[in-house]
């Protein structure tokens, strides 16, 4: 949905970063499953044009955009995600962490599990974020690169 508007926008432009946002309608997100099944209804993408300062922010809620923001930010080619390395996406490597004794699923200050795709050196790489099950203040993170759907942290 964001690729589409991002070379509406410019035909050159990259995905630079996926991230989920928090649902801010208590009363919908009630009977939402907050990415327990690795979905959100609230996401932020950043595409950038390589070899420029262009790029735009575009908010999508409920599989709708609602928000599309220029900026001026120069990424490197080596920041962007291509679309060819994607193999694996949330719904899919949401189930990989269930049971884990290291990341459970937010209940007071974030809910659910949120997720965030970018670039890490020769990998792209699928966040996952939640809360540590020690102390439901402190954020763990799990990370998996999305072209072999393995583990890396």
């Amino acid at each position: 949905m964001g690729l589409p508007t991002a070379k509406e926008w410019n035909e050159n432009a990259e995905l630079y970063l996926i991230t989920s946002i928090e649902e801010t309608d208590l009363e919908k997100e009630k009977n939402y499953t907050a990415g327990l099944d690795g979905k959100r209804r609230f996401w932020n993408m950043i595409f950038a044009v390589p070899g420029t300062s262009k790029s735009i922010i575009i908010t999508i809620h409920d599989k709708e955009i609602v928000n599309k923001l220029e900026a001026m930010n120069e990424f490197s080619s080596r920041e962007l995600v291509y679309m060819d390395d994607i193999h694996f996406d949330s719904t899919e490597l949401v189930k990989k962490i269930e049971g884990s004794n290291s990341i459970v699923p937010g209940n007071t200050w974030i809910r659910g599990y949120h997720f965030n795709l970018s670039r890490s050196g020769d990998k792209t790489v699928l966040g996952i974020v939640g809360l540590n099950p020690n102390d439901d203040i402190k954020l763990s993170r799990i990370s998996f690169d999305v072209k072999r759907g393995t583990l890396i942290n």
